[in-house]
């Protein structure tokens, strides 16, 4: 058929017109040695970079693959400006840093680069190279509020091969991939993995990790089998931490798993290890552990801080070398910090800790059967270390020049080995949270008044000091039908605002009532012994919007209730519109629990102090010389006969503290504070003594001031000898 003389009629040739016809994006090629620059947003197939390609600030460049270096010898770069996007819309069609080539990407300020599925870099051969093959090479700089997202996984090293190939005798400890996160940016993706032979790095100069959710099960930044010999260095640069933001969806069996025992983990910088967001995992499953050196190693300077949700420490082996004592520079015990609402459990493993501090309602806990030990002050470089709240199932066990401060009910064992002993029962430690439940207004009575409450203002007091700012965060409950005006208003300080919460009416079977409550969370446990409330307005019908009965909670979480005071029937007549309402409302503590020990070990010099504690302890086991004892506040210490004690303390303005036996070294002292006059009764009660004769070495102060005066024990108390009366003869 002789094509040339076929026609077509009109007819055909305006049909053929309609059909549309989309011609398929062209792709780009940016050769070795050359540059381009995108200056307008732009849509391509597959994009390959081995020279340099600039996106232009505020740029969009969009392409179904994106390849940058792709086996040459040279260096590609690949630079994204400030506030410009680069999208690569195919599946595993991101891959930076192939065979011999050397990658470098640099994402502007407020960039991003997108792949919609895998994220290769530092991607790796197809196949095992020839000797003395270049090395591939990668690096990454992620700028100032930029973002790196990958839709599935981020690989470092080859996603597809199953085995990570490098040239032969090429060292593996080398960095030759390496990823920074300066302020603000992140590299987000659902599961961080480790298929690469070499060593990867990511600096955190003020970044994070983020992971997203995910339908992945074993671990965020999961190392494969085949990843062997391969060094993983997280660095904190600038003070910032090694910051992780894990949601755990998919239930992970750990943040880090390793398979292979020539694997490291090495977390390092001087800003200390940070981990944020809800998941609540455990923290490394080595699968393979190398009894010699530990897989994972802290060598950072810095806090260890659990700041959301939470981390434990099971594994399957060796979990304590993580938390170790230092030795051969493998690692460095850390300084736990655990803060509100978040938690660290032990999980039955014994650890080895320079100090331990649970800030506000953070939870230090054991969740495994039977006892974890918890050796702190390893270090001994001035670090207290500080629990809000003791619980059953950890042995501490006390080192160093430091302070360790308890509080709780219960307590399993301490074994304090030096330094300072400071226990606390509930009551004289505080709380974290504070809650206030309204239960009345003075409107209550008027059935067809939906009315509502206000408050100006509401202040917390200590020794008739306002303690109330700065707090963590105010927060109320806001599930009922209708509600108003925020609840920092009601501690702002500023008379001018105030808090108002329509929900406190009368109405037939309504509940609306029950959810007007507010909290107050504070970072760290508070001690509180008043409160005071300022009314809203004191005309005729004004006054009666102030509530007329309430109730106030201590707690160590926002559902932690323990009633503090209650109040019911307040008459709102005597309010007033100029300032605080004249009556401060004094705060009772429920009966705080003795604080129990089930073995006290107190070694020779150690100072301990009891603030209000009335602690009592099965066994105590040692013998003690030249203890320092300071009671304060009606504490009892249950000492025997085998502990000797050369320093007392007492505060004679509260309650008298007991010792069950005392026992006195030679030439002791006692510090009183309090009044003069009190010197004449009781100091101390005392069950039993030994040596009594000692007292009569000791030296008296009182507020610092030598009294000249020794001591004896008399009708069960410790009192100052009597002065002798001189006779003289005519």
């Amino acid at each position: 058929m002789n094509l040339k003389n076929i026609r077509l009629t009109a007819a055909a040739v305006a049909t053929a017109a309609a059909i549309p016809f989309a011609a398929p994006a062209a792709d780009l090629t940016v050769a070795q040695g050359d540059s381009q620059t995108i200056s307008a947003d732009t849509t391509y197939g597959a994009v390959v970079v081995n020279g340099d390609l600039t996106v232009a600030p505020n740029v969009t460049l969009t392409c179904t693959s994106l390849t940058v270096a792709d086996n040459n010898n040279g260096t590609a770069t690949l630079t994204v400006g400030d506030g410009a996007i680069v999208n690569v819309t195919g599946s595993n069609a991101t891959k930076i840093g192939v065979g011999t080539g050397r990658a470098e990407v640099y994402l502007g300020t407020g960039s991003r680069l997108s792949a919609s599925g895998d994220l290769n870099f530092c991607y790796g051969y197809n196949s095992v190279p020839a000797s003395g093959s270049r090395m591939t090479e990668a690096l990454l700089v992620v700028g100032t509020n930029s973002t790196v997202y990958a839709g599935d996984e981020f690989f470092l090293g080859w996603a597809s091969n199953g085995t990570s190939y490098i040239p032969s005798g090429t060292s593996r400890s080398d960095i030759k991939a390496e990823i920074r996160l300066d302020k603000g940016a992140q590299l987000s993706a659902q599961r961080i993995r480790i298929r690469s032979n070499i060593s990867e790095k990511f600096i955190f100069n003020g970044g994070q990790i983020v992971q997203r959710s995910s339908t992945y099960n074993n671990a965020f930044i999961y190392f494969d089998w085949d990843s062997k010999e391969t060094n993983l260095f997280l660095e904190g640069t600038n003070g910032c931490p090694v910051s992780l933001y894990v949601t755990a969806r998919g239930d992970l069996q750990a943040l880090f798993r390793v398979g292979s025992s020539s694997t490291k983990i090495f977390v390092s910088g001087d800003g200390g290890f940070l981990k944020t967001g809800p998941g609540i995992i455990p923290l490394a499953l080595i699968e393979n552990w190398d009894s010699g050196t530990s897989n994972l190693r802290f060598v950072f300077s810095g806090d260890f801080v659990v700041s959301q949700g939470g981390l434990s420490v099971a594994n399957t082996v060796a979990t304590s070398q993580i938390f170790a004592p230092a030795k051969s520079n493998v690692s460095r015990p850390v300084d736990l910090v655990v803060k509100n609402g978040a938690s660290f459990d032990f999980a039955g493993n014994d650890i080895v800790m320079n100090s331990i501090t649970a800030l506000g309602s953070g939870i230090v806990t054991n969740s495994a059967a039977g006892t974890a030990s918890a050796t702190i002050g390893v270090r001994n470089d001035g670090r207290d270390s500080t629990f809000a709240r003791a619980y059953p199932g950890i042995a501490f066990v006390k080192q160093g020049d430091t302070t360790l401060t308890l509080c709780g009910s219960e307590i399993d064992s301490l074994d304090i080995k030096g330094g300072t002993l400071v226990l606390k029962d509930r009551a004289h430690a505080g709380y974290p949270v504070f809650r206030v439940k309204f239960d009345r207004s003075g409107l209550d009575d008027d059935s067809s008044i939906n009315n509502t409450m206000r408050i100006r203002e509401f202040a917390f007091l200590l020794n008739g000091q306002d303690v109330t700012r700065p707090y963590a965060k105010a927060y109320y409950d806001m599930s009922g039908t209708s509600w108003y005006t925020s609840p920092e208003l009601m501690f702002d300080g500023n008379f001018d605002t105030y808090y108002e919460d329509y929900r406190m009416h009368k109405a037939i079977d309504n509940t609306d009532r029950d959810k007007v409550q507010v909290s107050l969370e504070y970072p760290e446990c508070r001690v509180i012994d008043s409160y005071r409330w300022a009314p809203y307005n004191s005309s005729e019908f004004q006054y009666r919007l102030s509530p007329t009965a309430w109730r106030v909670f201590g707690g160590f979480s926002p559902t932690d209730a323990n009633l503090l005071d209650q109040v019911t029937g307040f008459s709102v007549l005597g309010t007033t519109d100029d300032g605080w309402n004249t009556t401060n409302f004094v705060c009772t503590y429920s009966a705080s629990p003795a604080l129990h020990v089930g073995t006290l070990s107190l070694a020779n010099n150690t100072s301990v102090e009891t603030t209000g504690a009335t602690v009592t302890c099965d066994t105590f086991s040692g013998s003690a010389t030249g203890l320092s004892l300071d009671l304060s506040s009606g504490a009892s210490l249950p000492l025997t006969a085998s502990q000797s004690v050369s320093e007392i303390s007492v505060d004679l303005t509260k309650d008298l503290a007991t010792v069950d036996v005392l026992n006195p070294a030679a030439s002791g002292k006692l510090y009183v504070t309090g009044d003069k006059a009190l010197l004449r009764g009781d100091l101390l009660n005392v069950g039993s003594y030994v040596n009594g004769s000692n007292l009569h070495t000791w030296s008296v102060y009182l507020n610092g001031e030598d009294m000249h005066r020794t001591l004896c024990v008399e009708d069960g108390a410790l009192r100052l000898t009597p002065l002798a009366t001189m006779i003289y003869m005519r």
